[in-house]
């Protein structure tokens, strides 16, 4: 019966590592007895259909509600980007790469939380410690969710994540293992298919801190003019969807691949002031430029905290 199903899933917005680690992990349960299965907590992004069609697997799929449920919670512990219902459904088990959020801090249980370059990584380290031998199949999906998350290990990477990639890589055994990262990397970069909504939403995530709500929607272009299209393109996507969404304030991060930098612009309020205080940015643009592309997680959102706590 479906209550008794255990619903392994990642965050909303799912990206590559979300996804493959929640049909790596379902899968090792069955394997020990158990009945679990993987779904998705909204659509998958192109790399993602991209690497389950290369791999010959079904994707996820997708379930809109939690309410009720048994869940296990990877590559996320937190409720803003969790599945709705997750308050209402019981949490069985977290298995995280980030900083714990409310959900992991709330619970005092036996949750895998560690920081790794990948969530894919702490799902090869469970098939490690329950002995099960780890099969051409599933080594293709941890092996994916690694090169996702870590960009083929160029961002900073772990000794863990490096062990799990080599021997995951000898026992997948993908032919022109480069040109597989590359097509990735391709279909990432792609938007094919999608509105701008869809865009905006493709890796959208919301936070909360000192009494304010805020969501930084990261977006990819693949030079200057290409960026700045997609600029205004988002910017109209976060007028029309402000009050939809529900956030004090709306940002949109545009990486120009190309040549690094990164643009940003922001919708209500005092969003625009709050950005150039975080970045000591003095332009009189509507839009704020750097020639650098920062980190949502590890950068631009700690320095946003940092501004909101002190104007509280």
């Amino acid at each position: 019966m479906e209550k008794d199903i255990v619903y392994v899933i990642g965050h909303k917005c799912p990206d590559t590592d979300s996804v493959t680690s929640a049909v790596a992990y379902a899968k090792l349960l069955n394997m020990l007895g158990h009945k679990a299965k993987a779904v998705m907590a909204g659509k998958a992004n192109n790399e993602t259909k991209f690497s389950f069609d290369y791999l010959g697997l079904e994707l996820p799929d997708i379930i809109e509600d939690a309410t009720g449920k048994k869940l296990i919670l990877v590559d996320h512990s937190e409720y803003a980007h969790a599945l709705n219902g997750t308050k209402e459904a019981e949490i069985i088990k977290i298995i995280d790469h980030h900083i714990p959020g409310d959900i992991a801090k709330e619970r005092k249980n036996d949750d895998i939380l560690r920081h790794t370059g990948a969530c894919a990584t702490l799902i090869y380290e469970e098939y490690c410690k329950q002995g099960i031998t780890i099969d051409k199949e599933t080594a293709g999906i941890l092996l994916t969710g690694i090169i996702s998350d870590t960009n083929d290990l160029k961002r900073i990477v772990t000794d863990d994540d490096k062990k799990a990639y080599k021997k995951l890589k000898k026992i997948a055994d993908i032919k022109d293992l480069e040109g597989y990262c590359q097509k990735m990397y391709e279909a990432f970069l792609s938007y094919d298919g999608m509105d701008d909504e869809e865009i905006f939403m493709n890796d959208y995530k919301e936070y909360a801190r000192a009494g304010r709500t805020f969501a930084l929607s990261c977006v990819r272009a693949k030079g200057k003019k290409e960026a700045l299209d997609l600029l205004e393109r988002m910017y109209k996507v976060m007028t029309d969807q402000y009050e939809k969404l529900g956030m004090d304030i709306l940002i949109t991060k545009v990486h120009d691949v190309r040549n690094g930098g990164m643009y940003l612009k922001t919708y209500k309020d005092d969003a625009l002031k709050l950005l150039k205080d975080c970045l000591y940015d003095d332009s009189d643009s509507g839009y704020i430029y750097k020639e650098k592309n920062l980190s949502r997680k590890k950068e631009l959102v700690p320095l946003i905290y940092k501004e909101l706590d002190k104007a509280k």
